[in-house]
């Protein structure tokens, strides 16, 4: 897939925009892929990485899980 033309140049005149991700899986460990393409698009396209915030089944909707998304959207 390719970019429009001069897109990344727009991008780079402007803030760098914030990436986060945010992944959720009913197993534990599973997001070593999804975790390696996120920092591949965010270094390609040249985005600012605000972090990363998994949760596996038992961890979602918890208040842990929460704050740290909280903290995460703060910096968006």
């Amino acid at each position: 897939m390719e970019t429009p033309p001069g897109w990344r140049r727009s991008i780079a005149r402007q803030q760098k925009p914030p990436a986060t991700l945010l992944a959720s899986s009913y197993s534990p460990g599973v997001y070593d892929g999804a975790i390696g393409e996120y920092r591949g698009i965010i270094g390609y396209w040249g985005v600012e990485d605000t972090g990363i915030v998994t949760a596996k089944i038992d961890e979602q909707k918890t208040d842990a899980t929460r704050a740290k998304i909280l903290e995460l959207v703060k910096k968006l």
